[in-house]
């Protein structure tokens, strides 16, 4: 596997939206860098609800892998020790700017990123249906069609966009990240302003918006 982990932008599927198919999640387990590789699995967004680890770890415990996830209301393990040890690290869906804010308290952004640059392969769940924007792990969606992101991630970031269509699993090849991202929940993007602090991506949603001011 090369120097660095994979992002993968999942676009709907997986242990959580299709339990009978769990070829998204077969494939994540083939980027590890290892054999029977260790998956982590981050609930924060929804609060480390149970019934959510409860599905990933039925699923995953099914799999040839070393399934676990990392609670951060209760019972927390040493974040470092923790995150750097995964091979795979799923992070759940939900209320995604309460679990930034969470994230940031705790430091576990900054683990997240050393881990990626360790070779660590990232899955997170890009929303829909988003109506008012929501911040992610790696660009902030200030409204429903412009993105935010530092030049040194937007233009450097590669990613693939993984889809099921008629029961079998299609992997892209890899893209910028941004573009990646877009196919997979279904849009057409095309690059806005860049500064010096950020890069500004409009996702054209119907006809072409002016970037938002910062």
């Amino acid at each position: 596997m090369p120097e660095g982990g994979h992002i993968v932008a999942i676009g709907g599927g997986g242990f959580a939206g299709t339990p009978s198919n769990l070829a998204i999640d077969t494939y994540l387990l083939s980027l590890a860098r290892c054999s029977r590789p260790r998956v982590g699995f981050i609930p924060t967004a929804t609060g480390d609800d149970s019934h959510y680890v409860s599905i990933f770890l039925a699923a995953y415990s099914g799999l040839d892998c070393r399934p676990s996830y990392l609670p951060l209301f209760t019972n927390t393990p040493d974040l470092a020790d923790w995150v750097l040890r995964q091979d795979v690290i799923f992070v759940g869906g939900g209320n995604t700017m309460s679990m930034l804010a969470v994230w940031k308290a705790c430091g576990l952004d900054r683990l997240l990123v050393a881990a990626l640059a360790r070779g660590t392969v990232l899955a997170v769940p890009m929303n829909q249906r988003a109506e008012r924007g929501h911040l992610d792990t790696v660009c902030t969606v200030v409204d429903t069609g412009t993105v935010v992101m530092a030049p040194s991630q937007a233009f450097t970031l590669t990613a693939l966009t993984i889809t099921v269509a008629h029961g079998e699993l299609r992997v892209s090849r890899p893209r910028p990240f941004v573009e990646a991202a877009a196919r997979a929940i279904g849009l057409a993007h095309r690059p806005g302003r860049t500064t010096s602090h950020t890069a500004i991506i409009e996702r054209q949603l119907g006809l072409p918006r002016e970037p938002a001011s910062l």
